[in-house]
């Protein structure tokens, strides 16, 4: 539901009609992620495929940018089971047989406007958001998991809220570098690419803190500009060696904030 000014969390209403469709930032990295990621692993596994006899075990080194033949070895192993439950995921969101099954956390407020805590599966963060949400949050792979707060009844409307989590140097190799745009000034743009050929720009707009760490806000629109989407809104913020990703439709940037403000890691 599209509103005209940030409104606190007891006024959230509950099964809200559909807002205009819009692609977050959040889908557009992980899709990335996911494209990049796979074909780079996949081209490493069959060189180490064909090159196995000329290949001798070495221990990982902790210089940077350093990686044991059985390091990529895994990677490839992983890219390939990401694909395979790529290919048996139903776009309803629900999975076939020998697919791992996304958490699902139900409503439990007991009246609308009621805030409740989610915290993610390893117990590392948590964050508060409205009670009368359902969660869903589903593990990528690499790493990559992304956290759904959405309508509980009505399927078909999006993600009022999302939060996606990878790892920060994944983002550093396919472009989305946490302490470059840390340390870009105000009102600097980049282009995200979307795998279906389309593109996003997304503005910084301010460095903050949440939870004592380092975040910055955004803001992003389609590209080309589409008069029928809602532009959106969030913000990264570093939590170790991952950055976590929170967005929203510009309409609920005020209840976001509040759960920004509710944020805790380390857990």
């Amino acid at each position: 539901m599209e509103v005209s000014a940030p409104q606190p969390p007891q006024q959230t209403i509950p099964n809200p009609p559909p807002e205009s469709p819009y692609h977050t930032p959040s889908k557009s990295l992980f899709f990335v992620f996911a494209f990049i990621v796979i074909g780079v692993a996949i081209g490493i596994g069959i060189f180490l495929y064909n090159n196995t006899k000329d290949l001798r075990p070495a221990p990982t080194s902790t210089t940077s940018g350093t990686t044991s033949p059985q390091d990529l070895t895994d990677l490839a192993k992983q890219a390939k089971e990401l694909m395979e439950q790529s290919k048996t995921n139903n776009p309803n969101g629900t999975t076939k047989p020998g697919t791992a099954a996304p958490r699902i956390i139900q409503p439990n407020a007991a009246q609308p406007g009621q805030m409740s805590t989610y915290q993610n599966a390893e117990g590392k963060f948590s964050v508060s958001y409205p009670g009368e949400l359902q969660v869903r949050e589903t593990a990528q792979g690499f790493g990559v998991s992304s956290i759904e707060f959405r309508n509980a009844v009505n399927s078909a409307v999006p993600a009022e809220y999302q939060l996606l989590v990878f790892p920060k140097i994944l983002g550093k190799t396919i472009g989305q570098d946490f302490d470059k745009s840390y340390a870009a000034g105000n009102g600097t743009v980049s282009v995200i690419q979307n795998p279906n050929g389309g593109s996003q720009k997304m503005t910084k707009l301010q460095n903050r803190t949440v939870s004592g760490q380092r975040a910055f806000d955004f803001q992003s629109v389609n590209e080309p500009a589409d008069p029928t989407t809602t532009a959106e809104v969030g913000t990264y913020v570093e939590i170790g060696n991952s950055i976590a990703v929170f967005s929203t439709a510009q309409g609920r940037r005020g209840t976001l904030d509040t759960m920004l403000a509710s944020f805790k890691y380390p857990n």
